[in-house]
């Protein structure tokens, strides 16, 4: 059984609130457990499209955690609804059958 504060709160060590809550809105939504997978690709890739230096490997370690809390938040926040809704975007190229989801998943990524 998944510890809840352990494996989707590990997000408190990100400065900002606003990127903090983002980020477990999208990891609820694409992970199993909170600490590794494609929302951590996300803020990694938003990381580096701002100039911060992190490896895009999904993983929430304190490399990434520090690259994030070094970024504008605003900035930040920002960065990471543009990376999700371009997730989202492929993600119904691949499944174009699932074309009943894509609206919200639009609205979730710019949240």
């Amino acid at each position: 059984m998944a510890d809840n504060r352990r494996d989707w709160w590990s997000y408190g060590a990100l400065a900002d609130q606003a990127v903090g809550s983002k980020m477990l809105n999208l990891a609820v939504n694409w992970q199993r457990y909170g600490g590794h997978g494609p929302a951590i690709h996300v803020l990694q890739q938003a990381v580096a499209s701002l100039g911060g230096r992190v490896d895009d490997d999904g993983s929430f370690g304190p490399l990434t955690v520090n690259a994030a809390n070094a970024l504008d938040p605003a900035a930040l926040l920002d960065a990471i609804r543009q990376k999700a809704l371009a997730r989202y975007k492929a993600i119904e190229v691949a499944h174009p059958e699932d074309a009943e989801f894509f609206g919200g998943w639009e609205k979730r990524a710019l949240a």
